[in-house]
């Protein structure tokens, strides 16, 4: 998982709805963590769809997704 106990587990986590998001001019997402090189090859390659929240930043005019080697592993 992503934290090493559960004291460390954020106890409020905030939540933006696709209009939401969708309603800046740009968008910018980073993804670091080698976990979601298989999130990240969806997001880039699979289809939009709901199985698959990020694929939906391909509609956006200016999103920009951010990715370093292990992430971006099968689409570099």
């Amino acid at each position: 998982g992503c934290f090493k106990t559960i004291q460390d587990v954020p106890t409020h986590a905030m939540t933006l709805t696709i209009p939401t998001l969708f309603s800046g001019d740009f968008l910018f997402c980073m993804v670091p963590a080698p976990t979601k090189a298989n999130a990240v090859k969806a997001t880039v390659l699979g289809e939009v769809e709901e199985k698959c929240p990020a694929s939906i930043l391909r509609r956006h005019g200016n999103a920009i997704l951010y990715v370093d080697s292990d992430s971006g592993k099968y689409v570099l």
